[in-house]
């Protein structure tokens, strides 16, 4: 691994772990079982246990993270942006997503629908522009018109949730 790539890999690490301190922070004011998953409506559709939410959704994430990681090294991209949006997409939707989750379990009134419409539409965006493009040496890029229909659904989101 090269210099650069363990800098990185650690940052990565960093920021994918850096919400679980917020978690275990407000682990006293948390119920014993928290909402885990919510529906369009933003009701609640699944019920994890407290100490299981803290530490599992962490790991799976580290284990996602590591997965990502560990590809982009095996094989590696001809796009160097497209590589590093690849490499901290999973630490920054969990930046965003685990303590909102936390929050919405400590303020009931909290719009998980809206934060959600409004980051997969913005990651349909970003990846939606990488589509048409290049990234390994052995694949043809995506028609642009897929392309174009990706980034078109991530507005279609992201202006859903500005308005729910």
């Amino acid at each position: 691994m090269k210099k650069y790539s363990l800098i990185e890999f650690i940052c990565s690490l960093t920021l994918l772990l850096l919400p679980a301190l917020y978690g275990f922070s407000v682990s006293s004011r948390l119920p014993q079982v928290m909402s885990s998953r919510f529906d369009l409506a933003g009701n609640v559709t699944t019920y994890m246990d407290k100490h299981l939410f803290l530490i599992l959704i962490p790991l799976v994430m580290l284990a996602a993270q590591l997965l990502v990681f560990g590809a982009s090294i095996a094989k590696p991209l001809l796009n160097k942006n497209f590589e590093h949006l690849i490499r901290w997409i999973i630490p920054l939707i969990n930046l965003i997503i685990y303590p909102a989750t936390i929050y919405r379990n400590l303020h009931q009134g909290f719009p998980m629908t809206k934060l959600a419409f409004l980051s997969i539409g913005l990651l349909l965006v970003v990846l939606g522009n990488y589509l048409p493009k290049k990234v390994q040496a052995d694949r043809e890029p995506l028609p642009r018109k897929l392309a174009y229909a990706v980034m078109g659904a991530g507005l279609v989101l992201f202006a859903a949730g500005l308005f729910i």
